[in-house]
């Protein structure tokens, strides 16, 4: 579902020939900032490594739109790539956000890992 999301903002309207949104939606066929976040490609084995990896990705997302950030704090990163690409743009920043849960669901276990650990260290 997101993948189509990215396409249509992405103004890639080749993808839906034919389609009804294509026929006879009122969709504004044109090219909006995308920042994707796909958490299935972000690495979350602990908080550091979730916290340089979504700082890369902030990075990479900025890369495609040839921006060079200046903020290091991942908040601050996040602000300073929508601002920027509203400002370059001078349009809304669409934020797409896929496999969201991945982080939560890949660590549901490790509260019982810790119990277990708490237990053999007694």
């Amino acid at each position: 579902m997101v993948s189509i999301f990215k396409h249509l903002y992405s103004g890639h309207r080749e993808y839906f020939k034919g389609l009804w949104i294509d026929q006879h939606a009122d969709w504004k066929w044109k090219e909006w900032p995308v920042i994707l976040f796909d958490f299935n490609s972000i690495s979350n084995s602990d908080d550091l490594t979730l916290t340089n990896a979504l700082a890369s990705s902030i990075n990479r997302n900025a890369k495609k739109y040839y921006i060079r950030l200046n903020e290091s704090d991942l908040k601050e990163k996040f602000i300073e790539l929508i601002t920027m690409l509203n400002e370059i743009t001078n349009s809304k920043v669409v934020i797409l956000v896929d496999e969201y849960d991945k982080p939560i669901i890949d660590h549901l276990d490790d509260e019982e890992e810790i119990q277990m650990a708490k237990k053999t260290e007694r």
